[in-house]
């Protein structure tokens, strides 16, 4: 967006897609909508800024349609699922990353998967995941770590799914909720 203002144009992923470059590096879009069915998959590989429209999963996606954050990405703003059911979409983190905003605040994501070896991931704002939980899946080690910032409340349950005891640090970042089981 070189328009010289913030919350300019929407971006459409219609299906599976892999963004090598940054986006909103000089003003934010509006929006960035994941619209691909199920088991389509868009890779952000550089950082990401969106505006009030939030990045979301839009009409179309399903619980298995996948944001893919490489290693070091981080979104500035909120994830979201935007669309009429819960358990819609999955965030997957492949590395060190971060999200500075909500995420699932209009309805549950179905799924948030940590598979980053010894990696950071930071979430810094209200976190609402569905069924398929949050998750340190496969890749991850006994010293990848989830860091939940100051007043951040996780809906949901947080869970190991790599079939291996001791993986995973839950990081607390100040006071923070998590409502769901852990483990």
């Amino acid at each position: 967006n070189t328009t010289g203002g913030n919350n300019i144009g929407t971006l459409r992923f219609l299906g599976s897609n892999t963004f090598a470059g940054t986006i909103g590096a000089t003003n934010t879009l509006s929006a960035i909508n994941l619209v691909g069915g199920a088991g389509k998959t868009v890779n952000l590989q550089g950082n990401t800024k969106v505006g009030t429209g939030n990045l979301n999963f839009a009409t179309g996606a399903a619980a298995t349609t996948t944001l893919s954050l490489s290693d070091g990405v981080t979104i500035t703003g909120n994830v979201n699922n935007s669309t009429a059911s819960n358990d819609i979409g999955t965030i997957q983190f492949l590395g060190d990353g971060t999200i500075t905003g909500t995420i699932g605040a209009t309805r549950t994501v179905s799924a948030i998967n940590l598979q980053g070896a010894s990696k950071t991931v930071n979430l810094l704002g209200a976190t609402k995941v569905g069924a398929g939980n949050l998750n340190f899946a496969a890749g991850s080690t006994s010293t990848s770590i989830l860091s939940l910032g100051d007043g951040v409340t996780l809906t949901g349950n947080l869970n190991n799914t790599t079939g291996s005891s001791n993986i995973g640090i839950l990081q607390l970042l100040g006071n923070s909720t998590i409502t769901g089981t852990i483990g």
